[in-house]
């Protein structure tokens, strides 16, 4: 099958798993969704910046803490010309105390802090063992092991989970919450299987949480402090959580670093996954659109971003004039994708992220065609604009949308050009 036919039988699979019944409002609440989305993602290709906020790190008991707010408030990173430059004068609690520059308050602070934080040892390592077949169904691999370690295995935690893996191996991945495990038993058992062992250490416990919240160029270090400040006070302070704060200036973007203690006075722990992040991110860019500074935060797919930016130290080996490890790889797998098809032969995330395009294509052209109906509809001016408006920002999304490619399909795109290129000379 060519390429045009592997995007064709994705589109067709996609609009099949959405033929769903939905309510009148649920469709009307929908398509408004995606035309707030449609004026944001425009907006942001039209010079609107997104809201920056990054977890820099997690830390773990009072020595890693503190070192975290030495590097915010006390280290001088030096400038083009060698000379160290302080870039942060104070700290601020969630109270509104100030800590100067100079001083090591903050440790009282951190000691507060560290009753209640788990003790180092509370973690156990766990043992993690995968289960290979080269020839079985998943779903067989995954009977098998599951009975067998429910027979076996009675006293200790364990967790079972399936993976089809890149190799196109069936994978099955038992992990028992003890790093003693004797699976000599499961090997003899299971001996037409692969059956591999490895013991991994115990998470580090997270007693604290390293976040920046960033700005657009230009604005003002006293706006994005503010700005940082009444987020926090309404989504930290009201719930209990104790942190501090300090503004960094050395660089064109000002920004705040932030230290919250992950566990609230009231015992509740703090979870950052994805979701709550993107929450976050609503919530500071709210903030800063009161502050007068025009920022939005969407996902990436809902702006037609498909690839991840470059990471600070690849850029930086490019500055130095070097070739990324990563390039060779790339352009090792452009070889291979641009024999085989640029569709064809995909990782998981690659579908994934294929399946993801024609979603939020469709779910632009659906809203495009609703908006288009009613603006027909109405005698009323206002609410006529008010829908061509809406109309004609989802239909352009649409057509703005590109189909995703990922840095290997685009240098084996570009390899194909030149191969092509090389037989009509």
């Amino acid at each position: 099958m060519s390429d045009k036919g592997v995007l064709e039988e994705y589109k067709r699979a996609k609009k099949l798993k959405n033929t769903n019944s939905n309510t009148s409002a649920d469709i009307a609440s929908s398509h408004e969704t995606h035309s707030r989305r449609a004026t944001k993602a425009l907006a942001t290709t039209q010079g609107v910046n997104q809201a920056v906020v990054k977890i820099l790190s997690y830390a773990e008991g009072a020595t890693q803490v503190n070192d975290t707010l030495w590097y915010i408030l006390e280290h001088e990173p030096k400038n083009k010309d060698g000379i160290r430059t302080p870039r942060c004068d104070r700290l601020i609690d969630e109270d509104g105390n100030r800590y100067e520059r100079g001083t090591k308050d903050y440790q009282s602070i951190v000691e507060e802090w560290s009753v209640d934080f788990d003790p180092p040892s509370s973690k156990e390592s766990k043992t993690k063992v995968t289960v290979e077949s080269e020839k079985d169904d998943m779903d067989i691999v995954y009977r098998k092991v599951s009975q067998f370690t429910k027979t076996n295995y009675k006293d200790i935690e364990y967790r079972i989970d399936k993976d089809r893996s890149r190799d196109k191996k069936n994978k099955v991945t038992i992990t028992f919450d003890s790093a003693s495990i004797d699976i000599s038993a499961l090997d003899s058992e299971l001996s037409e299987y692969s059956i591999s062992k490895k013991v991994s250490k115990p998470n580090k416990n997270r007693d604290s949480v390293h976040m920046m919240f960033s700005s657009p160029k230009g604005t003002k270090l006293e706006t994005v402090e503010s700005a940082v400040k009444n987020y926090l006070e309404r989504h930290f302070k009201e719930e209990q959580y104790r942190y501090l704060h300090g503004s960094h200036y050395d660089t064109d973007n000002h920004h705040v670093h932030v230290v919250i203690k992950t566990k609230s006075e009231t015992g509740k722990r703090l979870r950052l996954g994805v979701s709550k992040m993107m929450e976050v991110r609503k919530d500071y860019a709210k903030v800063m659109r009161e502050k007068g500074v025009e920022v939005e935060a969407s996902y990436r797919s809902e702006r037609g971003v498909w690839q991840k930016s470059e990471s600070r130290v690849v850029r930086e080996i490019r500055a130095r004039g070097e070739v990324p490890y990563i390039d060779k790889i790339i352009k090792e797998k452009a070889r291979n994708r641009a024999d085989e098809g640029l569709y064809k032969n995909m990782e998981i995330w690659e579908r994934k992220q294929l399946e993801r395009y024609h979603t939020e294509k469709d779910n632009y052209e659906e809203s495009a065609k609703y908006f288009k109906e009613l603006s027909f509809k109405t005698d009323d001016k206002r609410e006529k604009a008010k829908y061509i408006a809406k109309y004609k920002a989802c239909d352009r999304m649409a057509k703005q949308l590109k189909i995703p490619l990922t840095k290997v399909q685009e240098k084996a795109k570009e390899l194909v050009i030149e191969k092509s290129n090389e037989i009509e000379k």
